[in-house]
């Protein structure tokens, strides 16, 4: 008796987790109406960073600005980056509020998820562009990683700041160490 109404629970349960599933996967297609979508953006946004993708990934093999097609994309991806900034923050509904970064504790965060992603991607672009085997990479990022990281502790400890200018420091500087290591060989 017990297992049939267990049974049957789950039975009930399922179907009621199946229509949620399918509402909330149901496209709302109100969002495509005249007047409801940013389109502007959309096409700002794309063209800068379908422009900018096309310059960094042929940049190396065309000799970076000594192809005409380079230098266009580069010029249509900046004025349109910057017309995509002045419509995110000056448009009623745009497609990428980024009126959120004026929330403090979220630009932070936004501005270290940056750094971790540059930070775990050195060790391929230190590998691959610049041809390290591994051991080079890592005596490259351990010896400049350690010194990076004593560097804000010590210059944050004696100012007597908050720990969160000590985390970001320490962010930044992790950020930048790579730079070292890219012009020491």
């Amino acid at each position: 008796m017990v297992v049939a109404l267990a049974l049957l629970s789950e039975r009930g349960a399922g179907s009621r987790r199946r229509a949620a599933r399918a509402e909330v996967c149901a496209p709302d297609l109100s969002l495509l109406k005249k007047g409801k979508g940013d389109y502007l953006g959309i096409a700002l946004m794309s063209g800068f960073l379908g422009c900018l993708e096309y310059v960094l990934e042929e940049g190396p093999r065309k000799n970076w600005f000594g192809d005409d097609a380079i230098i266009a994309c580069t010029w249509i991806s900046a004025i349109c980056g910057f017309l995509f900034l002045v419509h995110a923050f000056t448009a009623k509904d745009p497609i990428v509020d980024l009126r959120a970064l004026a929330v403090r504790n979220f630009a932070i965060g936004s501005l270290l998820s940056f750094v971790t992603g540059i930070g775990i991607f050195v060790s391929v672009f230190l590998a691959r562009v610049r041809g390290f085997d591994s051991l080079h990479t890592g005596l490259a990022l351990l010896s400049v990683g350690a010194a990076f990281s004593c560097f804000p502790s010590v210059c944050t400890g004696s100012l007597r700041v908050s720990s969160t200018c000590v985390c970001c420091s320490h962010s930044v500087s992790s950020a930048l160490a790579p730079v070292v290591t890219f012009t020491s060989r």
